[in-house]
């Protein structure tokens, strides 16, 4: 048989196999990406001032994506098992809106004594 040796062997096919696997995971994993930043760009209000958390990091992410797309897919990915880790400990609960304040006497002056 021509080509490396132990090319027919099922060794050989189970590393062609994962570095097919491999590629399709890097390929759909920028794919996943892109869509993700994408709709992440959509939904930026168009009246959002200047100092709007979330057109900055929608600017930020896409800025990243021009300069780095491989540093990007890391973070996404890192940012995804964050979040995931997240809501499947289900112990920590959302903070409130507003926290409930505790009622709080108003503490009165001494009245002056007239004529005394």
């Amino acid at each position: 048989m021509k080509g490396s040796p132990g090319a027919g062997t099922p060794a050989a096919g189970a590393r062609v196999e994962e570095a097919t696997l491999r590629y399709f995971r890097r390929v759909w994993s920028t794919l996943s990406v892109d869509h993700q930043l994408s709709q992440s760009l959509a939904t930026v209000p168009q009246n959002a001032g200047p100092l709007n958390s979330h057109r900055l990091v929608s600017r930020s992410l896409g800025c990243l994506r021009g300069l780095s797309p491989a540093y990007l897919q890391r973070f996404v990915s890192h940012v995804d098992a964050l979040l995931w880790l997240d809501h499947a400990s289900g112990s920590v609960a959302p903070a409130p809106a507003v926290a409930p304040r505790g009622v709080v006497e108003k503490k009165r002056k001494p009245t002056r004594r007239k004529g005394a």
